[in-house]
């Protein structure tokens, strides 16, 4: 039988080949089809959570042997990581103002809505789509009738799964957004979300239906464990002179580079559920993943590994920057709220972090280190970059739906932040760049949302280097002449941020915007544009001559061509000393000096010696 594919009986034999590098590595071919296979040390005591020992009942991600596993992983996390219990100190885990109560275990009773009134007890938290379909939720009218009970029956199955879960894990509370907020009352909607860091930070797990595009889809997925688990297959090894023997405590294997995906994760709302918990658990269609900030798994792969890929480093490093603002709690705080009383495991599993990732292992000296506000704004823009490739239902949700990822970067950075871009990184926040697969499908949005200067205004991915040298600031010590070749004799550094203004239409100054600007006192070098074959050029103003070009925000118009347009002096990217790097504005007509932001681009160094203005400028 087919090793990967168990069904497939009827194919040519299996091809297995090994290689003895690290890791050592086991190739399988049968046909046209591949699979690559690492080998895994399995601790003893997760022996029975591989293929080594199967179990009739073990077809769903809701069987009781990944719950057995999912416990025994958040046990381990509580008693060995830390950072995780910097992060999500169980001790002063107080509940949202409401949760449901779900009973303990082995209850059947209909689950009710509690209002916690500052109690301290652990709870679960729900990540999950709520698609297009009619979903349960706590009104003004039912809040009451919620209160004494929600039949079981009517919930989608999605939080029934999350109820299954959190009585077997013997967590008596589980908060669900749709049921815990009063969804036609603006006032509680407000407070509520305003909270939303400290809702999904303070939960003992979040649960996420990663394989769920709306709630009807559950969290438990049907699977052929046998290929779901780590599989047991001895290999013959050399032992010296007493020749071949079998190797079975080293012979596991699993697939590597295997993360958890679905429709979750492809909402923007979603994001900051992921870098706010502490710890989350991924009910994907086929297996359970692990993820908190000492360690990730999943059913296929037992022992700790490393989070792969950019979305998952910068959640990392900014759970880590988060633990170094809150007060560590002590070691027994770590074990106070656990389901049960959390046993210690493998000492593989103790592991710590690095001294760069965690920036400072002394949270009271942290933030005044070289480089902490760096890392920050760094990590920041690493999670746009995800957070700007996923899907909002309404543009208008583009800022409150990473607001409270936000609130915690102020905490983080001590700074002020203007409609996604912080103060003390004006300049260089201010020169990100979009892209698009597809730019006929990106339109300017109905609504306002952002001003032109920020990247929610626009509906495409994100770039946002960091390899920018930014203009100094007007008396900054660190003022500096030209670009790579320092002769000419302007002073770059007359620039002088005069005013940045925010309004939100919300409570909120992270959340949505009714208007804002920025004022700016900086060198403008006029140019025309040039649309060419799709490329945008800039052209000398008196020779037309070629300057310089630019990456649009979005698709210009054909009327646009030969428009004047004004290049603000921003810095000089380290790639391209020889050019300026300068936003790309272009007047409203509306104000002398009011512009709005349509790209950012390059302009030739020596090109600056002509048609060049120190003038204020209103960007919009």
């Amino acid at each position: 039988m087919h090793p990967i594919l168990p069904d497939d009986t009827v194919s040519s034999p299996v091809i297995l080949s090994m290689s003895s590098e690290e890791p050592e590595t086991l190739f399988l071919g049968c046909d046209t089809r591949k699979a690559i296979l690492l080998r895994e040390e399995v601790p003893s005591s997760l022996v029975r959570y591989t293929s080594a020992q199967l179990e009739k009942d073990d077809t769903t991600t809701g069987s009781q042997k990944t719950m057995d596993l999912l416990r025994t992983w958040l046990e381990m996390c509580i008693a060995n990581h830390p950072d995780c219990t910097k992060y999500c100190s169980q001790k002063s885990s107080t509940p949202p103002t409401r949760v449901l109560d779900v009973g303990s275990k082995g209850t059947a009773d209909d689950p009710k809505l509690f209002v916690s009134n500052g109690i301290n007890a652990p709870y679960l938290a729900l990540s999950h789509c709520w698609g297009k379909s009619p979903i349960p939720t706590t009104t003004t009218a039912n809040i009451a009738e919620r209160q004494t009970g929600i039949p079981f029956g009517i919930l989608p199955k999605n939080f029934q799964d999350a109820i299954v879960v959190a009585r077997l894990l013997s967590i008596r509370y589980l908060w669900i957004d749709s049921l815990c907020i009063v969804q036609d009352s603006k006032q509680d909607w407000d407070i509520e979300s305003a909270r939303m860091a400290a809702v999904y930070k303070n939960a003992v797990c979040t649960l996420a239906a990663a394989g769920s595009a709306d709630p009807s889809g559950g969290l438990f997925g049907i699977r052929d464990p046998r290929v779901n688990r780590p599989c047991w297959l001895p290999i013959p090894t050399e032992n010296g002179s007493e020749g071949v023997e079998t190797n079975t405590q080293g012979s596991f294997w699993c697939q590597p580079g295997l993360r958890p995906n679905g429709p979750l994760y492809t909402r923007a709302w979603v994001l900051q559920e992921q870098a706010l918990s502490g710890r989350m658990v991924s009910f994907s269609a086929n297996r359970i993943f692990w993820d908190c900030l000492e360690a990730s798994r999943s059913e296929l792969k037992l022992s700790s590994s490393a989070v792969e890929g950019p979305t998952g480093e910068a959640l990392i490093k900014f759970k880590r920057l988060t633990a170094q603002i809150d007060s560590p709690s002590s070691p027994e705080d770590a074990t106070s709220s656990s389901p049960e009383d959390a046993t210690s495991s493998s000492p593989e599993d103790a592991t710590s972090s690095s001294p760069e990732d965690a920036i400072s292992s002394s949270p009271e000296d942290a933030t005044v280190l070289p480089g902490f506000k760096d890392a920050g704004y760094t990590t920041w823009y690493d999670i746009l970059h995800s957070y700007m490739d996923r899907k909002v239902t309404y543009n208008t949700d583009r800022l409150p739906a990473i607001s409270a990822v936000a609130q915690e970067m102020s905490q983080i950075l001590d700074d002020q932040y203007y409609a996604g871009i912080w103060r003390g990184d004006l300049i260089v926040g201010l020169l990100w760049c979009c892209y698009s697969k597809d730019w006929s499908r990106i339109k300017p949005p109905l609504k306002y949302v952002a001003p032109s200067w920020s990247w929610a205004s626009i509906q495409s991915g994100l770039s946002c280097s960091r390899d920018f040298r930014a203009i100094p600031e007007e008396g900054d010590p660190r003022s500096f002449k030209g670009g790579s070749s320092g002769d000419s004799e302007r002073d770059y550094a007359e620039l002088e941020i005069l005013e940045i203004n925010t309004s939100p239409s919300g409570p909120s100054t992270f959340g949505s915007l009714a208007s804002g600007s920025v004022s700016l006192k900086c060198w403008i070098k006029f140019a025309v544009l040039s649309i060419t074959s799709g490329a945008n050029n800039l052209l000398e103003t008196d020779s037309g001559l070629q300057i310089g070009g630019f990456i649009a925000d979005e698709p210009l118009r054909d009327d646009m061509q030969g428009r004047e347009l004004w290049c603000l002096l921003a810095g000089w990217h380290e790639d391209f000393p020889d050019m300026s790097t300068c936003l790309i504005l272009l007047p409203t007509g509306f104000a002398v000096d009011e512009c709005r932001r349509i790209g950012v681009g390059g302009v030739a160094e020596q090109s600056w010696d002509t048609v060049t203005e120190m003038r204020r400028v209103v960007i919009v």
